[in-house]
């Protein structure tokens, strides 16, 4: 961002919440024994593909081998590993078959460190060939909702269907961004202080992923996640399975992680108006990561495109109140 797109009042937020950050990390100590290292039950299959650059690209099948395939993208702060507490129950019961996929540099998925947007597509198009897959819906969660519509604008002849929960997009994303003067409103300075620190100092952006990988992430996520949110913690379920999927984001250091805000926060590549497949754009009302203002944007830029805002939920407490009605419209 330049320094013109931020009054002096957003500038001093930005720097209170980065000294909060800071204290946070010099004042609290995590208790190590806290940290769940893959306490969630495997309870479907793992595997990787070798892609033709020589890459790996891990990924997890959940569900029936015989039902709908569904691609889930998952935020920046998670892994392959983080499905839903009740993904089998889910699955079964709606004949889905949800592939997750660590995306480059995360989790056991190797790094690509020059890699755009849309390179994203040609992995999938690989994965998908793989799975022999002849059809098949995409679904892309927060910074993963760029990732999915790319797929979805590249490989539209397969792709039935996307589904974009509580997704992400900047000013400097799109071209025509003349509708999203108000992306800041509801965004909470934190997350306004990650996309600034990404884009015009990403060393320091990495040091602080650095502090809080692992248990220390875990407990500051906690800590600054919402009273939806902050629900789910109380279910050891899904305190395991988002603890494991953390430890995996980091598993290769942060500058996975780093990456993919750059590739949230900069140009994407293409036009919304060229995906013409069928989109459902979710978002909870309660989510200060992304705001009603952004899935408000995406719904009136993408052609063939449907709204729904649920009440009292934020970025992940959005997916666990709603996985089923999502997955449903993508079979």
């Amino acid at each position: 961002f330049t320094s013109m797109m931020f009054s002096h009042s957003t500038q001093s937020a930005v720097f209170v919440a980065f000294i909060s950050v800071v204290g946070y990390f010099l004042l609290v100590k995590p208790d190590p024994t806290t940290l769940s290292l893959c306490n969630t039950p495997i309870h479907e299959s793992g595997s990787h593909l070798l892609l033709s650059d020589g890459r790996r690209l891990q990924y997890l099948v959940s569900g029936p081998s015989d039902g709908f395939p569904v691609l889930y993208f998952h935020p920046t702060s998670q892994s392959r590993l983080f499905t839903h507490a009740n993904i089998l129950s889910i699955a079964f019961q709606l004949k889905i078959r949800l592939i997750t996929i660590d995306r480059p540099g995360i989790g056991l998925s190797s790094p690509s460190p020059h890699r755009k947007l849309v390179d994203w597509a040609s992995d999938v198009k690989q994965l998908v060939d793989h799975l022999k897959l002849q059809s098949f819906s995409v679904c892309g969660h927060a910074e993963g909702a760029s990732h999915a519509l790319v797929v979805a604008q590249k490989l539209a002849p397969q792709v039935k269907r996307v589904a974009l929960l509580d997704a992400v997009v900047l000013p400097k994303s799109v071209e025509d961004n003349s509708d999203l003067s108000c992306w800041t409103e509801g965004l909470a300075g934190k997350h306004l202080l990650r996309f600034k620190l990404a884009m015009e100092y990403p060393s320091l952006f990495t040091i602080l992923w650095d502090v809080f990988s692992g248990n220390e992430y875990q407990q500051f996520f906690e800590l600054n996640s919402g009273p939806s949110e902050q629900a789910m913690f109380n279910d050891q379920k899904w305190k395991d399975l988002i603890s494991d999927s953390l430890y995996e984001t980091f598993r290769q250091g942060t500058v996975g992680c780093l990456q993919e805000t750059l590739l949230t926060t900069n140009d994407w590549g293409f036009d919304l108006q060229s995906v013409k497949v069928p989109v459902d754009v979710w978002q909870g009302e309660a989510d200060d990561a992304s705001t009603t203002c952004m899935a408000r944007f995406l719904s009136k830029h993408i052609p063939d495109s449907q709204l729904f805002v649920k009440q009292g939920v934020g970025r992940y407490s959005l997916w666990e109140k709603n996985a089923a009605e999502i997955l449903e419209k993508l079979k």
